[in-house]
C-alpha cells in the first residue's frame, strides 16, 4: 500500500513538473516587450500577470501540493 501512495504521488509530481514547464513557457510568451531595445532577458521584465496565468499557476500549485501530500503519506506509511 505504501508503494502505491509513493509512486502515485511521484507520478502526480512528475505531471506537475511537466505542467509547470508549460506554464513557464506560456508566461514567457505572455510578456510583451513593447520597447524597441533588444533585451537579453525579456522574461525578467516583471509586470502585471494576466488572469489566465494566475489560473494556470493556481492549478500548478494545487497539483504539486497534492502530489507532495500523497508522496508524504506513502513515506509515512512505509
Amino acid at each position: 500500500m505504501a508503494n502505491f501512495f509513493i509512486y502515485t504521488g511521484l507520478v502526480i509530481l512528475l505531471t506537475g513538473a511537466v505542467f509547470g514547464i508549460y506554464v513557464g513557457i506560456q508566461g514567457i510568451r505572455s510578456r510583451k516587450n513593447h520597447s524597441g531595445k533588444f533585451s537579453l532577458l525579456p522574461a525578467w521584465q516583471f509586470g502585471p500577470v494576466s488572469p489566465e496565468m494566475k489560473r494556470l499557476i493556481k492549478i500548478w500549485r494545487i497539483l504539486m501540493l497534492i502530489g507532495g501530500i500523497i508522496t508524504g503519506i506513502g513515506i509515512a506509511i512505509s
